[in-house]
């Protein structure tokens, strides 16, 4: 049975992609019948659940809470991991759901580092600066070159890292809500690119390592 739920976890996560690369929103239903199946599989195999399979299950719950209270997450991805909590809990010796959520984060900003990255050498080598026209201290300045980049044409699921007071315009690296509206704007200075990298995707691939 334990196989049975490591694919249905890794088809939940790959129909959650999907959703989450076309439109950035993946319905609730979803994680209902991921939650839903891996209930209906403990019929089937009771007899595995031991302690650490308990703990394991637990221990997505109290990642939920922890993300929910301290982190800029959305509604999906604390159902997708309470959903894989109940579906596929524990992969040998490894909890999943504290390797999934914490792993995906981690595969995430690593892509989103490399996007900005490249968009901002790319910039430099155009001889352009990427933050022209920006206020801000060389260790904001830095950071940004790292965690944002001006948003080019054609992309679609950009947050804004720039603010305007008194007429001036700032870097402005916040953390955004999950329900922050996109920038639509050209040129604009957009912070960590984290849609650019769905962390659904990011999630299948932390599921595929277990």
């Amino acid at each position: 049975m334990i196989e049975l739920r490591a694919l249905a976890a890794l088809a939940l996560f790959c129909a959650a992609s999907c959703w989450d690369v076309r439109g950035r929103e993946v319905p609730d239903y979803l994680w209902m019948a991921g939650g839903g199946l891996g209930a209906a599989l403990y019929l089937l195999d009771w007899q595995q659940v031991d302690f650490f399979w308990a703990a394991s299950a637990l221990s997505g719950a109290l990642v939920c809470a922890f993300a929910w209270r301290f982190m800029p997450v959305g509604g999906a991805d604390v159902l997708a991991v309470l959903s894989l909590s109940v579906l596929y809990p524990a992969s040998g010796a490894l909890p999943a759901p504290p390797f999934v959520f914490f792993g995906g984060l981690v595969l995430e900003h690593m892509g989103a580092l490399c996007l900005n990255l490249r968009y901002n050498l790319a910039d430099l080598a155009r001889g352009s600066d990427p933050q022209a026209g920006l206020e801000g201290g060389w260790g904001e300045r830095a950071m940004a070159f790292l965690c944002a980049h001006r948003r080019r044409a054609g992309e679609k699921f950009t947050f804004c890292a720039e603010s305007e007071k008194g007429g001036k315009r700032r870097i402005d690296l916040g953390a955004p809500g999950p329900d922050s509206e996109f920038e639509r704007r050209e040129g604009v200075l957009v912070s960590w690119a984290m849609p650019a990298m769905p962390f659904m995707c990011a999630v299948l691939a932390a599921v595929a390592l277990l």
